[in-house]
């Protein structure tokens, strides 16, 4: 047996289940507004959740940005600034990095340090002699 309620213009019908058939029978003006009501309170209540999970997911992002020393972004996308022939291995990153940068070639993980894959030195990166980005290498800069 089917239930349910349907919508006939501007008068709503209700099927009421019974033993023998299926009676139609319209909604009165009472049954009709309890009926919104109740779809009000189910909004409210979601409404009023959906604003707990936006200060949950802002008091993560404050507890995240204490941990790095306060950086208002956790990771942001640099442009890399230089010529990618093959041979350059000097290149402008900004922003600046405030806290650490991270940078990826070809989707590797590189290294900072003197005899690593790249030193960093203010907003400048300048590749290792081994690893200077070729012309159809990727080159993604991260800055935090």
């Amino acid at each position: 047996m089917n239930t349910g309620t349907k919508n006939y213009g501007w008068v709503y019908h209700e099927l009421i289940p019974n033993d023998s058939e299926e009676i139609w029978t319209d909604l009165d003006l009472a049954t009709l507004t309890q009926n919104i009501e109740k779809m009000n309170a189910h909004l409210d209540s979601l409404d009023s959740t959906c604003q707990t999970i936006t200060i949950l997911a802002q008091q993560a992002q404050v507890t995240a940005n204490t941990a790095l020393g306060g950086a208002t972004a956790l990771f942001q996308q640099a442009i890399l600034t230089g010529a990618l022939d093959g041979t350059n291995a000097v290149y402008t990153v900004s922003p600046l990095p405030v806290n650490g940068i991270m940078v990826f070639k070809n989707g590797l993980l590189q290294h900072n340090g003197s005899t690593d894959d790249y030193i960093l030195n203010a907003s400048t990166i300048t590749f290792a002699a081994d690893n200077i980005p070729q012309p159809a290498d990727k080159i993604v800069v991260y800055t935090y």
